[in-house]
């Protein structure tokens, strides 16, 4: 749980910084398809930067947040009261999951909701698009393939049709189904539930523009939208005619395109991208502190212990630390990081400090690594056992009284 912890707070990281991006700059512009596709694609792309191991300027370990985080969250970390830590990282774990439950429970009960009416109507098909004509006056929306619509608007309102024809031809509600997993995993941040309404409104944006090239007077049709401005939101998933923003639908059909060299400006996000995946440190603990040594093998198997990788063997270092008394007295800290072999029988050797702290500290590093239990070696492509060599950090950190 702890790794996929610092997962989720560099990807908010990343969201936040496109969102904010969006907000400030996006929006503004009528773009809208492509702005679209730009949402899509970088939502996507911050989910995957925090697994991505890119070569990036190095900053001085004290500048950079995400490693202050994950020292405190790593399990190679020997420290007075690590039953409280791990006391707190399971009350975060509980908290988090239970908001993704509740918000997984909302969208399940929007959904049941609206299919549970949509099953109710009589249905049409034109084009491949199953129309649920309903005898009562309410707000038209779509999911899917498939459109809720007032047996009215349908007779007498042919643009409701043509614009909720639209959202289906465009699959807005793939967009919604897939950004319904944003909302799930980053329930917490504020700026999630303020980017699906932006996404909501790109929609908004894209269908009213090609529902007026279609032939639909302009006039007309944002009277429509005046008229048809009331009600209640019923089913959230959906994408639906009336809408709360109706001020900047209209304003946007009245503003002037966008000069199309005003595309050249969201290039600047990508510095303010790298900005932000060097303060969060790219390489964790486990991928950038400890390391193999090169033997020119480039198939080889890693060592293994007890049957996982080195998170594994952190924790059990974790497990046989003693923080030596003269250390915590004079509240010493630090970390120490060492160099050790596994070699071909799976025992570990040659132990030596690269850097260390203090004598007391460097000394307890070496004993626990020392007295390490047998790993399962490391082995090259054709099975041959290897000796590997790791670099290893232990950090020693005392809670603050």
């Amino acid at each position: 749980m702890t790794d996929y912890l610092i997962y989720i707070i560099k990807s908010t990281v990343y969201l936040s910084v496109f969102y904010a991006f969006i907000i400030l700059v996006i929006r503004k512009t009528t773009f809208f398809r492509f702005n679209r596709i730009v949402f899509i694609v970088s939502t996507a792309l911050c989910l995957v930067l925090p697994v991505l191991h890119l070569p990036l300027p190095q900053m001085p370990a004290a500048s950079m947040p995400m490693r202050a985080i994950e020292e405190a969250l790593a399990p190679s970390v020997a420290s007075v009261g690590d039953s409280d830590k791990e006391s707190l990282l399971t009350a975060v774990s509980a908290v988090y999951l239970i908001g993704a439950m509740v918000v997984i429970a909302g969208l399940a009960i929007s959904f049941i909701r609206m299919r549970l009416h949509m099953d109710k109507l009589s249905t049409r098909t034109i084009a491949g698009i199953n129309i649920k004509l309903s005898d009562v006056d309410m707000p038209s929306f779509s999911w899917g393939k498939v459109i809720m619509i007032s047996r009215k608007d349908f007779y007498e309102n042919p643009a409701i049709l043509t614009h909720e024809i639209m959202h289906v031809r465009c699959l807005h509600s793939i967009d919604l189904m897939a950004y319904a997993i944003i909302m799930v995993t980053h329930w917490f941040n504020p700026l999630v539930w303020i980017a699906r309404k932006e996404l909501k409104m790109l929609h908004e944006y894209e269908v009213d523009n090609l529902t007026i090239d279609a032939g639909v007077d302009s006039y007309q049709y944002q009277m429509l939208l005046i008229k048809k401005a009331v009600g209640e939101k019923r089913f959230q998933m959906a994408n639906g005619f009336n809408h709360s923003t109706l001020k900047n639908r209209i304003d946007m059909m009245h503003q002037a395109r966008t000069n199309k060299w005003m595309r050249c400006a969201y290039i600047l996000f990508i510095p303010i991208l790298m900005g932000a995946m060097c303060c969060c440190d790219q390489n964790s603990l486990t991928d950038k502190d400890i390391r193999f040594e090169d033997i020119g093998q480039a198939d080889l198997q890693k060592p293994l212990f007890d049957g996982g990788d080195v998170t594994k063997f952190s924790r059990w270092v974790n497990a046989n630390l003693d923080y030596p008394a003269r250390c915590i007295d004079e509240r010493i800290q630090g970390r120490v990081t060492l160099m050790f072999t596994v070699n071909e029988v799976g025992k570990v050797c040659d132990v030596k400090v690269i850097k260390g702290v203090c004598k007391e500290l460097d000394e307890e590093a070496m004993r626990v690594i020392n007295e390490s239990p047998l790993w399962t070696p490391g082995r090259t492509e054709d099975g041959t056992a290897v000796p590997v060599t790791f670099t290893f950090p232990i950090i020693f950190m005392l809670r603050e009284p």
